[in-house]
């Protein structure tokens, strides 16, 4: 009995080696093909994702930008709960609303607006599910427009988050000015990739020049994907941190004057406004597709502005005595009714503007540019 146990696996490891080195024979096999093909057709580099290197070479992948964004981001998650949300944590000073209210500035919004946040995770969380997807893993949007930039956004919010906690506003604005670098980076990535389909025709079209035939299989999640649900997943999610973590950033230099106690306070917030308006202007006008969604975020931080200088703290203002008489220093937190009041139609302008002008450049993109009836046919005509 013993011994034909031990006969039937000594059967079993010679077949499984037997055919380990069929697979490798096969794969070597296939490689010299495929060598030999771009050696006669002259071709010097072709595109490879992960796993085209991994059949194509020796190379082994430990680690993914997939992981690393899917680990990175639920600690940054963690750290907003637990520091940011709960103020838990030895040493903290307190939480992020305790920390925002006590630098009282004109950027200062309304705390609620801070809801942003949870949009912003939500729709970067359906990103990292959709990462996952065998259908979506090798595609170019992925790939080389997210790759492993969100991993290092993910790493500049939670040291943001960390620094703020502990009451180093000056620190947590470095930090978001990192992270608005990168985040800038990595939608500039994503603008220079093109829409999820047309990697696929360029690479046929590439195929039929060639007269390879037939051409590779497009994968049907790919033909049926939905041009809003491409940009809902991958895009939009990283345009709308990209306008929120500008508007944080610009706070937190406001909040530095605040802590500071340096002069001039109104002109720096009325500043960071501007900035925050010619921002969203180039956005939506000088690319040749717009990010849409950015300015949104500006007028939703405009709007917080406005409604909490509706009702100023009376860290904002300045008392009588200090209108009427010698107290006023040049640091002096509070503002005269007329700073106020040049804030809030900055804030006004900069919503109204910010809200309409998307809305607007949206409609005429897609008449001119997307040719949307003439994408929604070809879905059709697929569809039957």
């Amino acid at each position: 009995m013993t011994e034909s146990l031990r006969v039937q696996v000594q059967e079993n490891q010679s077949q499984r080696r037997h055919q380990r080195e069929q697979m490798n024979q096969s794969r070597m096999h296939f490689r010299d093909s495929v060598r030999t093909f771009m050696n006669d057709q002259q071709i010097e580099k072709v595109p490879m994702t992960r796993g085209d290197l991994r059949e194509f070479t020796n190379v082994q992948f430990y680690a993914s930008h997939s992981f690393a964004n899917f680990a990175s981001f639920c600690c940054m998650i963690g750290v907003a709960l637990c520091l940011g949300w709960l103020g838990w944590g030895r040493d903290i000073v307190g939480s992020y609303k305790d920390i925002h209210d006590r630098y009282q500035t004109l950027m200062t919004s309304v705390f609620w607006s801070n809801t942003a946040w949870i949009v912003i995770f939500a729709l970067e969380a359906v990103f990292i599910f959709y990462q996952f997807l065998p259908a979506y893993t090798d595609l170019n949007v992925v790939i080389q427009g997210v790759g492993w930039n969100f991993f290092f956004v993910n790493c500049c919010q939670i040291a943001w988050i960390v620094s703020y906690c502990f009451d180093y506003v000056w620190l947590a604005a470095i930090f978001m000015a990192l992270n608005v670098g990168v985040l800038s980076f990595l939608n500039s990535s994503l603008y220079r990739i093109e829409y999820i389909d047309e990697p696929a025709k360029e690479f046929l079209n590439a195929e039929e020049e060639l007269e390879v035939k037939p051409a590779p299989v497009v994968p049907e999640a790919l033909k049926n994907m939905n041009f809003v649900v491409e940009f809902v997943v991958f895009r939009m999610p990283f345009q709308l941190h990209l306008g929120w973590a500008l508007f944080i950033f610009l706070l937190n230099v406001n909040e530095i004057w605040a802590s500071r106690e340096l002069p001039a306070a109104s002109i720096v917030a009325l500043a960071s406004i501007c900035l925050l308006w010619v921002f969203g202007i180039i956005v939506l006008f000088l690319p040749k597709y717009p990010l849409f969604v950015a300015p949104l975020m500006i007028a939703w931080g405009a709007i917080g502005i406005w409604i909490e200088i509706s009702n100023p703290t009376d860290v904002i203002l300045l008392s009588k005595d200090e209108m009427d008489g010698d107290e006023i220093s040049d640091g002096a937190v509070g503002f005269e009714d007329s700073e106020i009041s040049r804030m809030k139609g900055a804030a006004i302008a900069t919503a109204v503007e910010h809200i309409l002008l998307p809305i607007v450049k949206f409609a005429i993109q897609f008449a001119t540019t997307y040719k949307l009836t003439e994408k929604l046919g070809e879905q059709n005509i697929q569809g039957v």
